[in-house]
């Protein structure tokens, strides 16, 4: 239930944040087409003669460079999965079994492991004998926090079910009364 929990959350989480990316990079996308036809057209007028060679070199050079800036945009973006329940069912499944992968890893996946749980890194304070980290990874936050929340919820429902004779008036025996 809590994989599932997990799963539904991330599926969203991960949406949200990249429709913004999906509609970007369509945007970005667009105008490389429209600079890239201004390069045809510009080459074409060339070669026609509609234009001398002082003209074409130095529009071919502002498109160039346009280009140039938008490719850099479109790698900068970071293009979203093409598979991304893939991955997200993977995170699931890595962090379902976290516990296992570090008792049963070697060092290098250790590492690994780590880097990826606590992106800044761990740090030891040997005043206080405490592990500290700046930052979580947010997967694994997440994660945590629906687990808390989950495990809070159980604990109240478990109390509930506990505490539940005690709500139940005790029982005794009566007298059959008859035609009251």
């Amino acid at each position: 239930m809590i994989l599932y929990i997990v799963w539904f959350l991330l599926k969203h989480t991960y949406e949200f944040l990249n429709k913004n990316n999906k509609e970007n990079i369509s945007t970005v996308k667009k105008r490389s087409t429209v600079v890239k036809k201004k390069i045809e057209q510009l080459e074409e007028k060339f070669i026609l003669g509609d234009i001398d060679r002082s003209l074409y070199d130095k529009f071919n050079m502002k498109y160039r460079t346009e280009l140039s800036q938008i490719e850099k945009e479109i790698e900068n973006s970071g293009e979203t999965l093409s598979n991304s329940e893939k991955f997200i069912n993977n995170s699931v499944e890595v962090c379902s079994r976290i516990n296992k992968i570090w008792c049963s890893g070697d060092y290098a996946q250790k590492v690994k492991l780590q880097k990826t749980v606590f992106p800044e890194g761990v740090m030891y304070d040997r005043e206080k004998d405490e592990y500290r980290t700046s930052k979580v990874n947010s997967v694994i936050e997440l994660i945590s926090k629906q687990a808390r929340v989950l495990e809070s919820h159980k604990k109240r429902k478990d109390d509930f079910f506990v505490n539940l004779p005690l709500l139940v008036a005790g029982s005794r025996i009566e007298l059959p009364t008859l035609g009251l």
